[in-house]
């Protein structure tokens, strides 16, 4: 049984007996004092132990990551984590991208990554990918250091209302963690570099800020559910709302960086926006309808070459509806590839038909 399962039953039991233990007792009067605090302390005590472990056992897997350029005195920080034994980093393509040539396709070339321990290795870029905003970088070192990889977790199986538990160095306050719940999933968020968007983001009010960029969000288990990426503050500091991408993104972007040097995003060739009130009046049709509406498409794109058209409402993909912009950014992230072919459910002209469209892939970030 993984250590932080065998901790969480612990806990449960210890939690169960405490209640009953509780419910046995006599009822006390509404004046009188309680006996102890007992309850709530080994609950407390249980709590924060199986964090303190969680913290323990993973910050060796934390690493800062730290990036000089010519002409600016400080390094430009973010986080990183350990992917496995052979050396790999994985962080967020915008930590490691050049920030002097934004735009250009280019990453930053000297980079110094440090472990919990005080150790101090160059890295250099393996691959990005700013579509997920995932990169790999790799230690040139590996000799002076124990390596000790992340276990990942299926981001399938996060909820609402799960602890999340974030590692990093905000504000280069090394090796930090912070607790906070996954506020929601299944968001759409912005990549931060090109106009498309990442699927089925995971929201968090885990205190995340600069510098916490690229390091890894937790479940209670000790699983790596996401990346931390993004926040959402007017400040420029966490205000509660903060992204991170989904391990099951990481993964599959991951693996095909290191295998390929690239990733391949699905990509339809629209132009669309979620439904509204307005555009049903426009369009004579019922107010409860969902859908995304096409607005525009790319020239010579699938949807283009599939035989779609501005106005259409798309309803569905295969046997799954889609009630939004987000959920069909989701669904293509998650369950399709390029080339492959897809069953869409629209409604043209008030009328339902069907239109099987083979999925492109998005263009190379240097020719955005």
């Amino acid at each position: 049984m993984n250590k932080y399962k065998f901790l969480k039953t612990i806990f449960l039991i210890s939690l169960i007996t405490i209640l009953i233990t509780s419910c046995s007792e006599n009822v006390e009067t509404f004046n009188s004092k309680p006996k102890n605090n007992s309850i709530e302390k080994n609950l407390i005590l249980s709590y924060e132990n199986i964090l303190n472990n969680l913290y323990n056992e993973n910050v060796s897997s934390l690493v800062k990551i730290s990036i000089l350029y010519p002409g600016i005195t400080e390094p430009v920080t973010g986080s990183g984590f350990i992917w496995d034994n052979q050396g790999h980093i994985i962080t967020n393509d915008h930590v490691v991208r050049d920030i002097m040539k934004r735009g250009q396709a280019k990453y930053a070339q000297n980079i110094q990554v440090l472990f919990e321990n005080n150790i101090d290795i160059p890295a250099e870029i393996v691959a990005g990918d700013p579509y997920s905003d995932v990169a790999v970088i790799k230690l040139k070192n590996i000799k002076n250091i124990k390596l000790n990889p992340v276990l990942l977790g299926d981001s399938t199986n996060v909820k609402v209302g799960q602890t999340a538990i974030a590692l990093g160095n905000p504000f280069g306050q090394d090796f930090t963690m912070t607790i906070g719940n996954i506020s929601a999933i299944g968001r759409a968020r912005s990549d931060l570099i090109s106009n498309y968007q990442i699927g089925s983001v995971i929201q968090t009010d885990a205190p995340i800020n600069p510098g916490n960029s690229g390091g890894p969000l937790y479940n209670i288990s000790g699983e790596v559910i996401g990346m931390n990426s993004q926040i959402q503050s007017s400040s420029g500091s966490s205000s509660g709302i903060g992204f991170a991408v989904p391990s099951n993104t990481i993964k599959k972007v991951v693996i095909s960086l290191l295998e390929n040097g690239f990733y391949k995003h699905p990509h339809l060739g629209i132009m669309g926006k979620s439904l509204e009130q307005r555009d049903r009046e426009i369009l004579e049709i019922e107010n409860n309808l969902t859908g995304v509406l096409i607005t525009n498409m790319i020239v010579g794109g699938p949807a283009d070459k599939s035989g779609l058209k501005p106005g259409d409402i798309i309803r569905k993909i295969e046997s799954t509806s889609i009630n939004s912009m987000t959920e069909l950014i989701n669904y293509l992230a998650d369950n399709t590839k390029p080339q492959e072919t897809a069953k869409l459910e629209i409604i043209r002209d008030k009328k339902v038909t069907s239109i099987d469209i083979i999925l492109g892939a998005r263009p190379p970030f240097s020719q955005n």
